[in-house]
C-alpha cells in the first residue's frame, strides 16, 4: 500500500483561516498607523507655517517698506499667513491692529481632510520684529495659547503651544 503525501482539507482550511485573520489584523493596524502618520505630518506643516511667519518677521526687519510683522490667522481647517501692515504707512507701526484682514493675506495652508483643529486657543498670532515678540489675539496680556490637531475619527491629538515671547513648541 502506497502512502499518499499531502495536506488534508481540514489542515488547508485551518491554515487559510489563520492567514485571513492575520491579514485583517495587519490591515487594521496599518490604517491606524496611516492616520498617525497623517496627523504627525499635518502637525509639522502647521508648526513650520508658524515658524515661517516668525522667520519672515525677523528677515524683513529694517528693510524699507517692510511690514510691521507677520502673522497667522486660523479659521476653520486652514491657516492664513499675513503681513501686518500699518494702514497709514506709519514706520513706527503705532496704528496696527494685530489682527488679520483680507487685504493682508500672504499665503494659506489647508489641513488634510483626515485631520482637523480640535481646539484653537486663539485666532490671530502676530510676530513683531526684531525679537520677535508674539501678540496673541491682539491682547498684549495673553502669555500663551495652544492649538490641537486631531485625526478625524481617531483619539490621537497633537498640541502646538505658542508663548508671547515667540517660542513655539509641540
Amino acid at each position: 500500500m502506497k502512502k499518499i503525501k499531502g495536506f488534508s482539507l481540514i489542515e488547508l482550511l485551518v491554515t487559510m483561516g489563520i492567514i485571513t485573520m492575520l491579514s485583517s489584523i495587519s490591515l487594521s493596524y496599518s490604517r491606524i498607523g496611516e492616520n498617525q502618520l497623517i496627523l504627525a505630518k499635518e502637525e509639522a506643516r502647521v508648526f513650520n507655517f508658524l515658524i515661517r511667519a516668525k522667520v519672515l518677521s525677523i528677515e524683513t526687519f529694517g528693510e524699507s517698506g517692510s511690514p510691521c510683522g507677520y502673522g497667522v490667522h486660523f479659521e476653520g481647517d486652514s491657516a492664513i499667513l499675513f503681513k501686518e501692515t500699518s494702514p497709514t504707512n506709519d514706520p513706527q507701526c503705532a496704528d496696527i491692529n494685530y489682527a488679520y484682514d483680507s487685504a493682508e493675506k500672504f499665503d494659506q495652508l489647508r489641513l488634510d481632510s483626515a485631520v482637523s483643529f480640535s481646539y484653537l486657543g486663539f485666532h490671530d498670532l502676530v510676530f513683531i520684529p526684531p525679537q520677535p515678540l508674539a501678540v496673541i489675539d491682539a491682547d498684549p496680556n495673553k502669555t500663551e495659547a495652544s492649538i490641537r490637531i486631531k485625526a478625524i475619527g481617531g483619539v490621537n491629538e497633537k498640541t502646538i503651544t505658542i508663548t508671547n515671547s515667540g517660542q513655539i513648541t509641540d
